[in-house]
C-alpha cells in the first residue's frame, strides 16, 4: 500500500525566528512610513498656506489693500472680525462667510453655529487639535492652525498712534502685552502692498501657530482705549492699543519659534484648559501678544510670504533674521 508523503510543519523555534524577522522589518519600515506621512502632511500644510496667502492677495487685488488683522480693536468692545473671515470668499467659502457675518451682531451666542463648521484650508494635518473634527477647544470660536503676522514686537522707534494708520505700540496691560503693527496685517487699518518696502518676498504674512486661542472667527479678543494720560511707559498721547489680537501675532527676538513656554512661564488668566501646567515659581513673562509661532512639524515651521511663496523656517533661525521677516518696512536684509 502506497504511503502518503509526510507533511512537515514549522517548529516552534522556526516560528519564533519568522516572527522576529517580521518584527525587525516592521521596526525598520515604520519610521520610513511615518516620515513619508509627515512629509505628505507638511506638503499639504504648505499648500494651505499658499492658498491663504493667495486669498489675501486676491483681497488686495479687489480692495487695493491687504486684509486688516482686526477691526474695531480700539473701540472698547470685546469682539471683532479678523482677517481670516474677510478672505473666506477668496477661498471659495462663501457659505461660511455669510454664516459668520450673520452671527456678528450676537457673536457670543450665534458663533456656536459657525464653530460647528471647520474650514479645511485653516487646518494642518500634523496638528493634533483636529483629531476632533470640530476642534472643540472653544465652544465660541472655530480653531485654526495658522496665525497672521502682526509685526515685530515693538522693535521700531518713533512709533505713531494707531489712528494714524502707522506703527503702534500697545498699552501696559500686563496680560496682553504691546502690539507693534509694522507687519503686513494692520490693526484697525489695512496695509497696501506698496507700503511693504522690505519686499514682498522678504516679508511674512501668515505662519503656523500651535499655542493658545488659535481662533479664526475672532479678530480682537479684548481692548481698551487710552485714558489720555501720558507717561514714559505709554507714549504717545492718543488712541493706544491694549488688545489681544487672537490670530495675528508679534515676533519677538527673545522667543524663538516653537519656544517651550513651560520653561519661561505664561499668564494665568485665560482658558486654563488650553495650556500646559506652569512649573512652580515660573516667571510670568509671556503675554498674549507675545505667544510664539510654532508647528508640529519636526525642526521648524512654515511661513507664507506676501509674494505667495512658502518658506520653512528652522527652529534655530537667527532671531534678528526672524524679526526682520515680520516687518514690512524695517529695511533689514533677509537672506534667501
Amino acid at each position: 500500500m502506497k504511503r502518503s508523503p509526510e507533511v512537515r510543519g514549522f517548529t516552534l523555534v522556526e516560528l519564533l525566528v519568522v516572527v522576529a524577522i517580521i518584527g525587525i522589518l516592521v521596526a525598520l519600515l515604520l519610521p520610513a512610513v511615518q516620515a513619508a506621512r509627515e512629509a505628505a502632511r507638511n506638503t499639504e500644510c504648505k499648500n494651505h498656506l499658499k492658498n491663504i496667502v493667495l486669498a489675501c492677495l486676491n483681497f488686495e487685488s479687489a480692495r487695493q489693500v491687504l486684509p486688516p488683522a482686526a477691526t474695531n480693536a480700539s473701540m472698547a468692545r470685546d469682539n471683532s472680525i479678523g482677517w481670516q473671515v474677510r478672505i473666506l470668499p477668496y477661498l471659495e467659502e462663501m457659505a461660511i462667510d455669510a454664516e459668520v457675518r450673520a452671527s456678528e451682531a450676537e457673536i457670543a451666542e450665534n458663533l456656536e453655529l459657525a464653530n460647528s463648521v471647520q474650514v479645511s484650508t485653516y487646518r494642518c494635518g500634523s496638528d493634533p487639535d483636529f483629531d476632533d473634527i470640530r476642534g472643540r477647544k472653544y465652544n465660541w470660536a472655530g480653531v485654526m492652525s495658522y496665525g497672521g503676522v502682526l509685526g515685530s514686537y515693538a522693535s521700531r522707534k518713533n512709533l505713531q498712534t494707531c489712528s494714524q494708520g502707522d506703527d503702534c505700540v500697545g498699552g501696559t496691560n500686563p496680560n496682553f502685552g504691546p502690539i507693534n503693527t509694522d507687519g503686513a496685517l494692520g490693526v484697525d487699518f489695512a496695509v497696501p502692498t506698496r507700503r511693504i518696502t522690505d519686499g514682498l518676498s522678504k516679508t511674512a504674512i501668515v505662519g503656523e501657530r500651535w499655542y493658545q486661542l488659535r481662533t479664526w472667527t475672532f479678530g480682537s479678543y479684548y481692548s481698551l482705549r487710552d485714558d489720555g494720560l501720558t507717561s514714559s511707559t505709554r507714549p504717545p498721547r492718543g488712541p493706544q492699543m491694549q488688545t489681544a489680537v487672537s490670530a495675528a501675532k508679534n515676533f519677538d527676538r527673545s522667543v524663538p519659534p516653537n519656544a517651550d513656554l513651560n520653561a519661561v512661564g505664561y499668564y494665568k488668566l485665560h482658558l486654563p484648559e488650553d495650556r500646559p501646567t506652569l512649573p512652580t515659581g515660573a516667571a510670568l513673562t509671556i503675554t498674549f501678544n507675545n505667544l510664539p509661532f510654532g508647528s508640529f512639524h519636526p525642526g521648524g515651521l512654515n511661513f507664507g510670504l506676501v509674494d505667495g511663496s512658502v518658506r520653512f523656517v528652522q527652529d534655530d533661525i537667527d532671531l534678528d533674521t526672524y524679526l526682520a521677516l515680520a516687518s514690512r518696512n524695517g529695511e533689514e536684509t533677509v537672506e534667501e
